[in-house]
């Protein structure tokens, strides 16, 4: 299997560099034709030249290719640079090219960006974006316009070209294959609906995709089970990738998605324990992303019923010693089947009570600890980083029934930024142009302060802003935001308005 693995990996680079050779050709003679008219015109001003829907490796050729030609045209005289975060911009020469992935490091790493962007182009410094994305284009464009924008993509290829290289590539590596051209049809169309633009090298993917899981599955040919493709299934992986941010959270729920479809597979294998740690502060998604775990266990088969009981360790405690402990079992007993999901669980920790509460706590958490001994029962655990450590000092055992801390990073400017742009395109209203960095601006501020709510800091910033706009009593009705709505200045009582997003 190894020696078959080699092979594919030098079909793939093979049929690569033999179908897009000629087209990287003719996008190559195209840029150096485009840069001589350009050194001719001078008032022709091109700051950003953008490529994408490529592979890694063509961009690398197509970069490679493009800076020479900058340089011998004379466009570019100062230095070549690829950005990294440590990049001091003011000290870059005039007549510079930088270059980048794309638009997203940059305007995390610099504030206020688009200025900072401006400033450069007086330098006469160009960007050369590189990008394997497709969409990566249009968010550029929608970021700094297209007035000054340069682009070369990659085309899109028909799916029977696909089909054909699929099964070309099997051919070359000696891989039986147990399947119709109607079944990698389906296949082709289900990774084409989350992206339309894909090209030819969707075909190296799905080898390779299905080989994996041929391993795995301990298959000598590829069949129907070496495929995902029923989307129905990843529905609520879907709806975790639709929310804003959380890159590191939705590598890790699907990562565990993937084992415990795998663990399905094997005819042996004992219980284990499913309890999660969820790490962040408030705001930051944690309740959200804990219903989308409960619909992947019962979807997938390991809890009985679709359901969460969400609670705080509070509602454990009874009014009078002695009915705490009925009380628990009550909320346990309601959440068997499900998921039972404990926000600021750290205060489960009986040292964070006065004298009279510890005794109260003490009988809940003795009922929660017989609980967790079931790995038929499933148990999520939220809070703030720094104090859900202290969960592990009410009892050693906890920590051994936990299978996997996840960290909740805050939310970036531009990620408040999107959800609230969603949140007002909910109800039909969108954002002015001109608004868009004065938000930026206050979300800068505003994240510098102490508790910072993150979404929920959202929510309430949204409700000022469509009192804001109400109160101006346009005289023709608008659905546009602008800048007289966003000013938090202007709403007298902030304090107290925010208070409740922490």
């Amino acid at each position: 299997m190894e020696k078959e693995l080699l092979s594919l990996e030098k079909c793939l680079l093979k049929t690569s560099e033999n179908y897009i050779t000629e087209e990287l050709q003719d996008i190559i003679v195209d840029f150096e034709s485009r840069m001589n008219l350009l050194r001719k015109v001078k008032n022709q001003l091109i700051f950003n030249i953008i490529i994408s829907n490529y592979s890694k490796k063509n961009l690398d050729i197509l970069k490679e290719e493009f800076t020479d030609i900058l340089r011998e045209q004379k466009i570019v005289g100062g230095d070549i640079i690829e950005y990294n975060n440590n990049l001091n911009l003011q000290s870059i020469p005039s007549n510079s090219l930088i270059i980048l992935d794309g638009l997203d490091e940059f305007k995390e790493k610099n504030y206020n960006y688009q200025s900072k962007m401006k400033n450069l182009y007086n330098k006469n410094i160009h960007f050369l974006f590189c990008t394997t994305n497709y969409h990566d284009k249009e968010k550029i464009e929608e970021e700094l316009g297209s007035t000054h924008n340069l682009y070369f993509e990659g085309k899109k290829v028909e799916k029977v070209s696909i089909l054909k290289e699929i099964k070309e590539l099997y051919k070359n590596i000696a891989v039986s294959l147990k399947i119709d051209d109607i079944f990698l049809e389906k296949v082709i169309d289900s990774y084409l609906k989350d992206n339309p633009h894909e090209n030819i090298l969707l075909a190296t993917k799905i080898v390779d995709s299905s080989l994996e899981q041929m391993i795995i599955l301990n298959k000598e040919e590829i069949t129907e089970e070496c495929f995902s493709i029923n989307n129905e299934d990843k529905k609520y992986i879907v709806e975790l990738n639709k929310m804003v941010g959380l890159l590191n959270v939705k590598k890790d729920i699907q990562d565990l998605t993937n084992f415990l479809e795998f663990r399905k597979k094997l005819k042996d294998f004992d219980k284990m324990y499913l309890n999660l740690f969820f790490m962040g502060n408030a705001g930051t998604g944690k309740t959200t992303v804990a219903r989308i775990y409960t619909h992947i266990l019962y979807e997938l088969g390991f809890i009985k019923e679709d359901k969460i009981v969400e609670i705080v360790p509070n509602d454990l405690m009874g009014n009078y010693v002695g009915q705490t402990k009925d009380t628990t079992r009550e909320i346990l007993d309601k959440a068997k089947n499900g998921v039972l999901f404990i926000d600021e669980a750290y205060l489960i920790n009986q040292s964070t009570y006065l004298d009279g509460f510890s005794s109260y706590m003490k009988e809940a958490v003795v009922e929660l600890l017989k609980y967790l001994e079931d790995p038929n029962n499933v148990v999520i655990f939220s809070g703030y980083a720094n104090e859900m450590k202290q969960i592990y000092e009410v009892n050693p055992g906890i920590k051994s029934r936990i299978y996997k801390e996840i960290y909740f990073d805050d939310y970036t400017n531009q990620e408040l930024y999107s959800i609230l742009e969603n949140n007002l395109e909910k109800i039909g209203m969108k954002i002015e142009l001109d608004a868009k960095q004065e938000i930026l601006n206050i979300f800068e501020k505003e994240r510098q302060k102490v508790n910072f709510g993150n979404a929920r800091f959202i929510e309430k910033y949204m409700q000022m802003i469509l009192i804001n706009h109400a109160n101006r009593k346009l005289k023709k009705e608008t659905f546009k935001i602008g800048k007289k709505d966003i000013l938090i200045s202007n709403y007298q009582e902030l304090n107290g308005f925010f208070k409740e997003s922490i």
